[in-house]
């Protein structure tokens, strides 16, 4: 029937009382405009397999030739099995399993590359395995099972390819929401990005990943980018990138990097996504950006930088290097630089942070916004930064900075938390300080903090309940104040000076 294997056309329904449902469906699958011109089993009524007293699968199978899709549930079709299991698998030589419709099932696989549009939300009771997921023309990805597993989920915006910059994005990506009511969620890389948005505030879709149990995924990018090669795009404003949010109820999250930025090479720059992320035995990720960036003679402000926010209630947090700066570079259509983004991670025991901590708020020709807070509490271990801390403002408030910590803690690189002009470009805005604290229970604190040569700058507090050594000078403070349950000490060669 018009060239597929198989159609189940619309208003029309496949029910099984008891027994297994199998659809097989060949067809030479040609291509026209598109995947979904002829794939070998067209699904555009409903199927229905409710029966709870027959183990018997809903299978369909496609195979094609030509490039289209070995399977297709399009907007009008469905699959109701939620007390049976549902296989849709494709066998097409380029094309995968398209859903547009519902699906429901008792366990969902799917087998093939799997394209989603018309944003369908894919139910399954118990465990829901695929192989890649893509959302495309805006479509985003949603599942809701038991368990979910995945190889890697990708959203896609809508293209018009007619426009001024060949492939130039018309419109915003898709989210990703996957829920795993009974278990774990397990994926490869999970993106959303935008790059070179056609028009103004076109934003990125929002990931979100919420488990009973451990969540595990691979890059999470949900950046949007805006460059040309000739020198120009057709926005004038950079939209704001997606924000990630996971939750491991009573288990783990490892990812890897997390990417939420929003940059651009001329006018303004839109706000980094938040990331926000809570578990129940530790986190692990990699670097994790979330940055408001212009740079470019065209460049005008950005809006600010995303928070992050990292909560372990029991074990770990570790993470690789955080940036959450709000920066204007250069350019000459100069207005403002928006607020650098908090950093706020939170563990039963340990926190590592592997690199630098940025959450300053820098422009080269104008006024800039707030720095962002940085507070780290390990509340039952140590705490070590193995870069910088940096929570400065070219002209607006620097962000408080507090480390906190049951076991030792160090800081290798220097913390600054003033407000400065080293360029001595500004000279009308009033610095506002921020302010440093301390708070331990070892005597091996590594500070390494230097505030000389920024004023006014903010107090110093360090609290420890065991000794307090410094071993770098502490200076440029406006007030010092150390207090440990037992001994102050310095090594001779670091003083102690305030404002």
């Amino acid at each position: 029937y018009n060239n597929n294997g198989v159609t189940i056309e619309q208003y029309s329904v496949v029910r099984s009382a008891g027994g297994a449902i199998t659809i097989d469906g060949a067809a030479a699958g040609t291509v026209s405009s598109g995947p979904g011109d002829n794939p070998a089993v067209l699904v555009s009524g409903s199927i229905m397999a409710s029966s709870s007293h027959d183990t018997g699968l809903v299978t369909i199978t496609g195979a094609t030739t030509g490039g289209s899709y070995g399977v297709s549930v399009d907007s009008t079709g469905a699959i109701y099995s939620g007390s049976r299991d549902v296989r849709l698998e494709s066998q097409a030589v380029d094309g995968g399993v398209h859903v547009a419709g519902a699906v429901q099932a008792a366990n969902l696989t799917v087998s093939g590359p799997l394209t989603l549009t018309n944003n369908p939300v894919l139910k399954a009771r118990g465990a829901a395995q695929f192989d890649d997921i893509t959302g495309i023309e805006g479509s985003g990805v949603s599942v809701i099972a038991g368990s979910i597993s995945a190889v890697n989920i990708s959203t896609l915006p809508p293209f018009n390819y007619d426009y001024d910059i060949s492939g130039a994005a018309f419109g915003p990506t898709g989210a990703i929401s996957l829920t795993a009511n009974a278990g774990s969620i397990t994926t490869g890389n999970l993106t959303t990005s935008l790059a070179n948005p056609a028009e103004s505030f076109h934003a990125s879709g929002a990931i979100m990943l919420k488990a009973l149990d451990d969540v595990s995924s691979g890059v999470i990018d949900t950046r949007i980018v805006s460059t040309s090669s000739n020198g120009y795009t057709e926005n004038t404003v950079t939209g704001n990138a997606g924000a990630v949010r996971v939750v491991a109820q009573r288990g783990a999250i490892a990812t890897e990097n997390i990417s939420t930025s929003s940059m651009t090479s001329q006018y303004q720059a839109g706000r980094g996504g938040d990331v926000f992320m809570t578990a129940g035995t530790g986190i692990s990720t990699g670097a994790i950006v979330t940055s408001s960036e212009a740079a470019g003679v065209d460049a005008s402000s950005t809006v600010g930088g995303g928070n992050v926010n990292l909560y372990a209630n029991g074990g770990n947090v570790a993470t690789g290097a955080i940036d959450t700066g709000s920066r204007l570079l250069t350019g000459y259509l100069v207005s403002s630089a928006g607020d650098a983004g908090a950093v706020i991670l939170r563990a039963a025991e340990d926190v590592t942070v592997s690199g630098n901590i940025t959450a300053a708020s820098v422009n080269s020709n104008a006024t800039s916004g707030s720095a962002g807070e940085v507070s780290l509490y390990a509340l039952g271990g140590g705490l070590a930064v193995t870069g910088t801390i940096d929570a400065t403002s070219t002209t607006g408030s620097g962000g408080n900075v507090t480390l906190f910590s049951i076991g030792n803690a160090s800081v290798v690189g220097t913390t600054v938390i003033a407000s400065s002009d080293p360029a001595g470009l500004i000279t009308s805005d009033a610095s506002i300080p921020g302010q440093i604290t301390i708070v331990g229970n070892g005597d091996e604190y590594d500070s390494r903090v230097n505030l000389s040569g920024l004023a006014p700058n903010g107090d110093y507090i360090w609290k420890d309940a065991g000794s307090i050594a410094v071993m770098t000078p502490i200076s440029g403070a406006r007030n010092v104040i150390l207090s440990a349950g037992s001994n102050i000490d310095n090594d001779g060669l670091s003083p102690i000076s305030s404002s």
